[in-house]
């Protein structure tokens, strides 16, 4: 299950970075405009959310999310198709709603396949799995876009998540009685006593989402190696898998702690951009970004599922990989908007403030409520 999702979501990310440029590009359009499409992706998603539950209640679970990426995986070769910005809303709109399902049911088999007591850890392992995929997708489907083009990208993009799928297919997933889900409801959606957290998270996936246009700009071509252009985010990828075993330290230390240290190694990544014009600085921000994302969304991931009851787990992963996408989306439409309008150094200054307030936000507001609502 854990390979399967990573590779899903490699697939889907690795697009990301590309597709707002690469659309303006196809259909003559500025990337302010192509950058709305993430808002109608993540807006699809939301508009879904209420019908999870009802939806894998009454289907076979495995079905309904190895059919949600089929739909996600035909709406990715329909990129290469289109030919007008209505088609590119649409389209996104159609994948949004797909992933969100998608999303949603790939979290509960990977729930189904664990005993009760792993769970929660199962939880965790799965998100860092999911935030790994994320952050090697950015990373390798920059390379591959930068050294082999776009038609190429999303042929990669598509055979990396079919073999991702076919790992989903071949598990064998216990069958869950129908209980009669209501049509619409917040389960396996959104938790809504995590608020603060969704509101925490959301700042905090905002800042490499402004990132991830910025490839295109200032951090097209930094790294080369042999004639090989290696961007800004497959840096970050590396640093987040090889931080993996040197992060197992910091969990004798508090939540609280791991949240402040990988939040303070983002700060401080986005200063090294905005100060040090230069390889090595770009290369020093890639490594703080990487490490400080492998501590948080672990940290993170663990207060929503403190804060939710033994039958809420599902909901609490999912609700927030949901405020991850908002963030990380968000970002990407801001960026795209800032960098036509303004420059790329304001999206820069734009995600170093969001990194400052989510670290002043999780002091005041995130942390002092976790203590007084946390279950377990």
């Amino acid at each position: 299950m854990c390979l399967g999702n990573l590779l899903i979501f490699i697939s889907q990310y690795m697009l990301f970075p590309m597709l707002p440029v690469v659309m303006g590009e196809k259909l003559d359009i500025s990337i302010a405009t192509t950058g709305g499409m993430f808002l109608v992706m993540v807006s699809g998603m939301i508009l879904m959310g209420p019908f999870y539950s009802h939806l894998m209640d009454v289907y076979r679970r495995k079905s309904l999310c190895i059919f949600s990426f089929i739909v996600v995986f035909a709406a990715t070769i329909g990129y290469t198709l289109i030919h007008s910005p209505l088609e590119l809303l649409a389209l996104s709109l159609v994948q949004g709603l797909a992933f969100g399902v998608a999303n949603s049911s790939i979290i509960t088999l990977g729930i189904d396949v664990n005993v009760s007591d792993n769970r929660s850890k199962g939880n965790v392992i799965f998100g860092w799995f999911t935030r790994l995929g994320m952050i090697l997708g950015v990373g390798s489907g920059s390379a591959v876009y930068l050294n082999f083009g776009f038609e190429t990208l999303v042929a990669a993009s598509v055979i990396t998540g079919c073999a991702g799928v076919l790992f989903i297919a071949a598990m064998h997933i216990p069958f869950r009685a129908p209980i009669g889900m209501p049509l619409c409801s917040l389960d396996r959606f959104f938790l809504p006593h995590t608020f603060p957290f969704v509101l925490n998270m959301i700042m905090i996936a905002f800042v490499p989402g402004a990132l991830l246009p910025l490839i295109h700009f200032k951090m097209r071509d930094i790294f080369l190696l042999d004639e090989w252009t290696a961007p800004y985010f497959a840096f970050a990828g590396g640093a987040f898998l090889l931080s993996a075993l040197p992060v197992k330290f910091l969990k004798k230390y508090t939540l609280w702690v791991q949240a402040l240290f990988g939040m303070t190694a983002m700060v401080c990544a986005i200063c090294s951009l905005i100060l040090f014009d230069s390889i090595s600085g770009q290369l020093l921000s890639a490594i703080l970004l990487g490490i400080g994302l492998s501590v948080i969304t672990p940290a993170f991931l663990f207060f929503f599922i403190n804060l939710s009851s033994h039958c809420q787990r599902s909901t609490a992963n999912t609700t927030h990989l949901l405020s991850w996408k908002i963030g990380i989306f968000t970002g990407i439409a801001a960026s795209c908007y800032l960098t036509v309008n303004e420059s790329s150094t304001a999206a820069f200054r734009m995600a170093l403030a969001a990194s400052v307030l989510a670290v002043v936000f999780f002091i005041t507001v995130s942390y002092p409520y976790y203590r007084k609502k946390k279950v377990r």
